[in-house]
């Protein structure tokens, strides 16, 4: 089941899955950076966040949206380890993209840590296409077009929702884990 955030019964979990599962993909590649979970309070005070919860049990997933401009960020995604692989994390992310649909937005974007490979084929998966590079932030920009008034997801674009590159334009293309193209 997903439902939204209940502060005083999810956030123990939820802070307890950004310091297991997201925050040692930051620590790569920014060593220095001190774990803080009022910062990570913050930033679910101002999103949305919906949570996973198997039967009647407590929270075991997470993601935390929130309304810029036309678009809708998606700040945070994480599944406890044991639990991922079923299903989750593609349920909380479809959860995320109705809201997102359901507030007018037409695209939702993320940031992916740069040596977070799972993650980044993950949102491949699931439609979003890389839209840059960021070296400051070491992460990459993935977004996806929504579905908001009956055409097509993408844009009539195929999955990723980008026009094709001219062949003669298209970068070297890079393989993620088990040879998936990752452009």
């Amino acid at each position: 089941m997903i439902r939204k955030r209940n502060p005083r019964r999810d956030d123990r979990i939820i802070l307890d899955l950004v310091k297991r599962e997201l925050f040692p993909y930051t620590l790569r590649t920014m060593p220095n950076l001190r774990w803080d979970p009022s910062d990570v309070r913050r930033r679910l005070e101002r999103n949305v966040t919906f949570v996973a919860v198997p039967g009647r049990g407590s929270a075991v997933g997470f993601a935390s949206v929130r309304k810029v401009g036309k678009d809708v960020f998606l700040d945070m995604l994480a599944v406890d380890r044991n639990s991922q692989g079923k299903g989750l994390g593609a349920e909380l992310l479809r959860e995320s993209e109705r809201y997102a649909r359901s507030r007018g937005a037409t695209t939702i974007r993320l940031y992916v840590d740069e040596t977070n490979d799972r993650a980044r084929l993950f949102y491949a998966r699931h439609g979003y296409a890389e839209e840059g590079y960021y070296p400051v932030l070491r992460c990459f920009g993935m977004g996806k077009m929504l579905n908001t008034s009956g055409e097509s997801p993408t844009g009539g674009y195929g999955r990723t929702g980008r026009a094709p590159i001219p062949r003669g334009e298209r970068p070297p293309a890079r393989s993620g884990r088990r040879g998936r193209r990752l452009l």
